[in-house]
Order: structure tokens, then C-alpha cells, then sequence
């Protein structure tokens, strides 16, 4: 119920809304940026986010996706809009990931004060 208010106003509770979950992905990647400037000394870095998979926030440039469901996460090919739909949400997110994942270690890259390894 919070959603409508939460969107409508841009109150930024941490309800999951689809703009939370835009929101907190993008978090992610700026912070996966920092990682060289804000912890000191080698480091093994592990970064999990839930793109691709559903819901289905962003379109292949990272722009937000007009939402006519109430948000809930699944991983579901069934869902409301069927198969095709899943399948253009799902590809538009991955390019988006992709291109978000090669900023994100090429900004690790230059910040390094050591240039990193990679297993």
C-alpha cells in the first residue's frame, strides 16, 4: 500500500517498489566503483545483484520501465505479460547489467592503485 505514496511523493522508504529496486541496484554500482578509494590494501571483492531477473526495472539503456503490476519479485517465464515479454524484459536488463558491470570494473581499474587481478 505504501507504493503509490512512496512513488507519487519520491519519500524514498525503503519499501520494495519497483523505483526502490531501481534505486538500490544503482546503489550497488556506484558503490562497486568506490571499492579502490574506500577500502584500503588488496581485497577480494564479491558483488551479487539480481539482474537479470524479474522484476523487470530497467530497459536496455537504463531507463525505468512503465509498471501496471503491483511489484513482486519471481523468476517466472509465465508471468503476466508472457513469454515474449519476459524474454524482451529479461534481454534489456542484461544489456543494462552488462554495460553497468563494464563501467563499474573499468572505474575500478583507473581508481586502483595497484592495477587488480582477475582469477
Amino acid at each position: 500500500p505504501f507504493e503509490p505514496l512512496s512513488n507519487i511523493f519520491d519519500l524514498k522508504i525503503p519499501v520494495p517498489t519497483y523505483k526502490t529496486n531501481q534505486m538500490r541496484v544503482l546503489y550497488k554500482f556506484d558503490e562497486l566503483k568506490k571499492v579502490p578509494e574506500t577500502i584500503p590494501g588488496p581485497k577480494i571483492v564479491y558483488s551479487h545483484f539480481l539482474l537479470p531477473h524479474p522484476p523487470f526495472v530497467f530497459d536496455r539503456n537504463g531507463n525505468a520501465l512503465p509498471q501496471q503490476q503491483p511489484y513482486r519479485m519471481w523468476d517466472n517465464s509465465e508471468s503476466a505479460g508472457g513469454p515474449d515479454e519476459y524474454r524482451q524484459g529479461y534481454r534489456g536488463q542484461v544489456i543494462f547489467a552488462n554495460g553497468k558491470t563494464l563501467e563499474a570494473i573499468d572505474a575500478i581499474i583507473a581508481k586502483s592503485e595497484t592495477p587488480p587481478s582477475f582469477l
